[in-house]
């Protein structure tokens, strides 16, 4: 540039700005350009003249230069307006994805090349100078590229994270819609903690695919920020699972502790009361017992399998650490019952016996009143014992719930005692019946002794005996032992062989009673019939000597009437004594007194 074009330039710029406060100006096409608009044209002008001073030798070429520094500036304006244009809203971080910061670089590069293109085309300057000017826009749309491209990717990096974010966020909403309340174990139950981690890992998937979907970025980069995702997400569910897995033990814990608890309610109805009858404890068995706690212990473990969502390795622990609870509470009530139990049946088993005495006793009677104890026999009053040991058997057997082994063994061991009872009682009933019996043969005994006392005649009056012969007496004796011996057999409530035996051992009695009294009293009979033939011969030793002694006539007439009527009167008693003689014995017991005697 010259020095007088370059002063006239230096004196215009100050005139120019001494100017600016004060005037105004106009532009070309009439509008009205402020002081700010002017000083910044003024500055642009300053700016052209500083750069290409040394080039600039002419007034077109600084028009020129004025020109193209103004299409330039138009290009940056076009090209910042461009990417102003495609900034997206900063709050829709949706929008900004849309475009990532590598589609951004190509919009703007491609932007960048056809402005360039375009200012290449209408810049009116030398080649040189053409290719310098495009060069510095060049340079000037790459800067502008690279820090609207460094912001964009800030805003898009921000936007992934906002969008990991706004993701997250919704994986949390979707976790806490997945948590239940603490108090209703049965909606935990309902999903297990492996449902609940593929649950959760199907929603971390579909997010990640959403995720993925928006991503607008290269291949490494969307694997990055998809792992970094991935990452968060996985990171949540283990938390969320591992808090649930924790939550859902103790539901488990808690329904295993709720149904310990419904069966100890269970086996506290099964418990009686020590006061309570016998028989409703013997109603049920303790085997019977086991079997109930068992089926109900089976059907709490099957709900408890039910409602367990769990792996199946998992759901056997389970289920198998319930079972052995339930075994085990089963195990103590049944030990507990089955002492209980067999309590009530030694209980039954000692009222039964008490009973069997009770009957016992009512069976024994007065020992003065051999009548009672005689109406029954030791096997009948065996019979009638067994026959009630046999009822209370049937009643103990009744009554016992167990199993056939045990039952036969409680009723053998009831018969045992029952029987030893029995023979104790009957031994001693034996006993007092024999000595019963021995009571009623001795009475008889006595009654016999008595009628023979009865039979028994004076030793002074031979008549009285002659009246009886021994054979008559034998006859009478039998006749009354033959009674008695019916009497006895009568009351004899014995056997047929110790009926027979009893009454032969009390003929035997009655025999020798029989046979020693007749022979006694034959001796007494001969004994009479001696004094009557010694009286009779003494009479007629008298009445001889009495016919040879010489009387009177008067006398022996007398004695003669005397005579007579003594005959007479010895007739007639020999009369008389032979037809009482016949009347008691009969005509065949007249020979055994001498018939001449008889006659006289």
């Amino acid at each position: 540039m010259s020095v007088d074009f370059r002063n006239s330039l230096d004196d215009y710029a100050s005139s120019v700005l001494r100017s600016l406060p004060t005037s105004a100006r106009t532009a070309s096409r009439g509008s009205v350009v402020s002081g700010f608009q002017f000083f910044e044209r003024i500055k642009l002008f300053t700016k052209t003249i500083e750069r290409y001073s040394k080039y600039i030798t002419t007034p077109l070429e600084m028009m020129n230069a004025i020109q193209g520094l103004k299409l330039r500036e138009k290009m940056l304006q076009d090209f910042q307006t461009f990417f102003h244009c495609s900034e997206k809203d900063d709050d829709n971080f949706c929008e900004i994805l849309k475009t990532s910061p590598m589609s951004m670089r190509d919009r703007l590069e491609t932007k960048a090349n056809e402005l360039v293109e375009k200012f290449k085309q209408q810049l009116e300057v030398g080649e040189e100078q053409r290719e310098r000017e495009v060069t510095e826009l060049d340079n000037l749309l790459k800067k502008e590229t690279e820090n609207f491209c460094k912001a964009y990717t800030a805003k898009y990096n921000w936007a992934i994270g906002n969008l990991r974010q706004t993701l997250l966020e919704e994986f949390e909403c979707f976790i806490e819609q997945q948590e239940v309340n603490d108090n209703n174990i049965s909606v935990i139950l309902k999903i297990s903690p492996m449902s609940m981690s593929n649950s959760l890992e199907m929603k971390a998937n579909e997010l990640v695919e959403k995720f993925k979907q928006q991503l607008e970025v290269g291949e490494e980069q969307r694997e990055r920020e998809v792992t970094e995702l991935d990452k968060l997400l996985k990171k949540e569910t283990e938390n969320f699972c591992k808090a649930y897995t924790t939550k859902y033990n103790w539901a488990i814990g808690n329904l295993r502790q709720t149904l310990l608890e419904e069966f100890e309610r269970f086996i506290k109805q099964q418990e009686v009361d020590d006061d309570d009858d016998i028989s409703v404890i013997l109603r049920t068995s303790a085997m019977s017992m086991r079997d109930r706690l068992e089926m109900k212990a089976k059907e709490l473990v099957e709900k408890y399998k039910q409602q367990l969502e769990v792996g199946e390795e998992q759901r056997e622990s389970e289920v198998t650490e319930l079972d052995n609870l339930l075994k085990n509470d089963t195990e103590n009530f049944c030990k507990a019952y089955t002492a209980k139990y067999n309590w009530a049946i030694g209980n039954l088993r000692q009222t039964l016996l008490e009973e069997f005495e009770c009957f016992t006793k009512q069976q024994e009677v007065d020992v003065n009143d051999i009548s009672v104890i005689l109406k029954t026999s030791p096997m009948s009053m065996r019979d009638r014992l067994e026959t009630k040991a046999k009822e209370l058997k049937g009643e103990f057997k009744q009554q016992l719930e167990v199993g056939e082994e045990q039952r036969e063994s409680e009723v053998t061991e009831l018969d045992k005692l029952l029987k030893k009872e029995t023979e104790n009682f009957c031994k001693a009933y034996t006993a007092k019946h024999n000595w019963a019996i021995g009571n009623l043969r001795q009475t008889l005994l006595r009654k016999f002794e008595c009628f023979i006392e009865q039979q028994e005649k004076d030793d002074d009056n031979f008549c009285e005996i002659l009246k009886t012969s021994p054979m008559s007496m034998s006859i009478s004796l039998e006749i009354k032992a033959k009674e008695l011996k019916g009497e006895f057999k009568q009351q004899l409530e014995v056997g047929e062989e110790q009926r027979e035996r009893e009454v032969t051992e009390l003929d035997k009695l009655l025999k020798k009673e029989t046979e020693n009294f007749c022979k006694a009293y034959t001796a007494k009979y001969n004994w009479a019939i001696g004094i009557l033939r010694h009286a009779l011969l003494r009479k007629f030793e008298c009445f001889t000597k009495q016919q040879v002694t010489p009387i009177r006539i008067e006398q022996s007439c007398a004695t003669g009437q005397g005579i007579a009527r003594q005959t007479q009167s010895a007739s007639s008693t020999l009369d008389l004594q032979q037809s009482e003689i016949k009347m008691f014995h009969g005509p065949h017991n007249c020979s055994l007194i001498p018939q001449q005697t008889l006659e006289y």
